[in-house]
């Protein structure tokens, strides 16, 4: 095995999988860090199923996970050892992810390990916002977010992590999806600044907070101008 993978009743031929998964995604993933020659050996733990890997953190880092969560990359101590956890999915599934829908979540947390093994912990929005726009999940989906923004509460960055990442009211209506603004950042960040720009911002800390909640109303109000452009084009071809 290319990368250090550890895992309890898990076919071999999943192991293997993951195991030219990652390197294949690392290629990219360095890639587009502008770190080409970089290459790392991947700690990863593999679990049987969802109820064994939420248990299996449970049991490593005492700490209780989500019921919905299928994957997650950690920090497993102070000494900056990170893996990324996940289970065995199964080849054809109705209810949840199958195996391959399952290869963009872990190139998703792939891309998390990445980004804290070259800049350290950063905020959640930037490291969401940057796995989200690698992996593709928004890639179609701008209008979409653009028409959702029309019910959101604008949250405060600084606060938008953790259990405030995602926000719903007492019926389960979302009041904002840190997700798909995060998304909006970075993508705006890297159509109007460069992505230099963005690796220098990831070195510095400090000016990460004095920029943040703006570069989330620039990005707003950016998109909100290409969404108006973008129906007056489709309206003309109609």
């Amino acid at each position: 095995m290319k990368n250090d993978i550890i895992a309890v009743d898990v076919s071999l031929d999943f192991i293997r999988h993951v195991d030219r998964l990652l390197e294949r995604s690392k290629l990219e993933i360095f890639e587009w860090f502008l770190k080409p020659t970089f290459t790392c050996r991947v700690k990863t733990y593999i679990y049987k199923d969802k109820s064994s890997l939420r248990v299996g953190l449970k049991r490593r880092l005492n700490k209780e996970y989500p019921s919905y969560m299928v994957a997650c990359m950690v920090d497993e101590d102070e000494n900056n050892h990170r893996s990324i956890n996940l289970y065995e999915a199964p080849v054809e599934c109705e209810d949840s992810y199958n195996r391959k829908e399952y290869n963009q979540v872990v190139f998703h947390e792939l891309v998390h390990y990445i980004t804290d093994l070259l800049y350290g912990k950063l905020p959640e929005w930037l490291t969401e916002g940057i796995a989200v726009y690698l992996d593709g999940s928004y890639k179609n989906s701008l209008l979409d977010i653009l028409d959702k923004l029309k019910t959101y509460q604008i949250p405060s960055v600084a606060d938008m992590k953790d259990d405030m990442f995602v926000l719903e009211d007492d019926s389960g209506n979302k009041l904002y999806d840190g997700y798909e603004l995060s998304y909006l950042m970075i993508r705006y960040v890297l159509e109007t600044l460069g992505k230099d720009y963005l690796f220098v911002l990831m070195k510095n800390k400090d000016q990460i907070e004095l920029v943040e909640q703006a570069t989330l109303s620039d990005a707003i109000e950016y998109f909100n101008c290409q969404y108006l452009e973008e129906n007056t084009i489709k309206s003309r071809n109609l």
